[in-house]
C-alpha cells in the first residue's frame, strides 16, 4: 500500500504526562481518526485534480487503523492484486510506463467515455467488426492503431479510433503525499485532543 509518514514531533513528550492506559487509547483512536480523515481528503483531491474520475478511482483511497499492539495508522490505495502497482502511483511520482503486452492503447476523443477512458471491451468489439475496423498501419507515416473505415466506396476515408503507443509518459499530477501531510499537520492535534477528552469523560462516568 502506498503510504506517507508524518512526524509528530512533541507527541511522545506530551504523552508522558498521561497514565499508560489513557495514552494508549488516545494514541490509537487519534491516529485512526487522523488517517480516516486524511483518506477522505485524498478522495476530494482526486475529484479536484482528475476532473471526472471513475467511481472505482474515487474509492481508491483507504486507511488502515492503528492498534494497541501496533500504534501505526496508514493512508494509501486499495490493493489491485498481488504484485500489481496501483495506477495512481504513477500520477504521484511521474514516470514512463511500458506496455505489458504489445502496446499501450490510447483512444481518440470520439472513443472516450464520460470519464475520458476507453470503454471496457471496446477494442474487442471493434476488431470483431472487420467490415468497419482494422488494426495496423494503413500507409507509410501513419500511426499504428485501429482504424475506422468512413464514407462510401467513392469517398472512402480512414479515422484513427485507437492508437498503439510503445510507452506513456506521465508528469507528477496527483499530490497524494502533499494532501495527506497537510491534513495530518492541521488536524492531528484536534483528533488526539478529542480522543483523550472522550476517554476522560468515560472514566469520569464510571466514578
Amino acid at each position: 500500500m502506498t503510504q506517507t509518514v508524518v512526524e509528530i514531533w512533541n507527541f511522545k513528550r506530551a504523552l508522558k504526562g498521561y497514565p499508560k492506559k489513557v495514552a494508549k487509547f488516545g494514541t490509537v483512536v487519534g491516529l485512526t481518526r487522523t488517517a480516516k480523515g486524511a483518506s477522505e481528503q485524498v478522495k476530494h483531491e482526486i475529484a479536484r485534480r482528475f476532473g471526472r474520475p471513475t467511481p472505482f478511482t474515487r474509492r481508491a483511497p483507504k486507511f488502515t487503523p492503528a492498534k494497541k499492539a501496533k500504534p501505526v495508522a496508514r493512508v494509501g490505495f486499495r490493493s489491485l492484486g498481488e504484485g500489481r502497482k496501483h495506477y495512481l502511483a504513477i500520477q504521484e511520482t511521474g514516470g514512463t510506463v511500458k506496455p505489458k503486452r504489445e502496446a499501450i492503447v490510447i483512444p481518440t476523443e470520439k472513443r472516450r467515455n464520460r470519464y475520458g477512458n476507453l470503454p471496457r471491451g471496446a477494442v474487442r468489439r471493434m476488431l470483431a467488426n472487420k467490415t468497419e475496423f482494422f488494426s495496423g498501419v494503413p500507409f507509410k507515416g501513419a500511426r499504428p492503431g485501429i482504424y475506422q473505415r468512413m464514407g462510401g466506396k467513392r469517398s472512402r476515408k480512414l479515422r484513427l479510433a485507437v492508437a498503439y503507443e510503445d510507452e506513456a509518459t506521465y508528469r507528477p499530477h496527483f499530490g497524494f503525499r502533499e494532501s495527506v501531510t497537510k491534513y495530518v499537520r492541521v488536524n492531528v492535534g484536534r483528533h488526539f485532543a478529542k480522543a483523550f477528552a472522550e476517554f476522560n469523560s468515560k472514566e469520569a462516568r464510571r466514578l
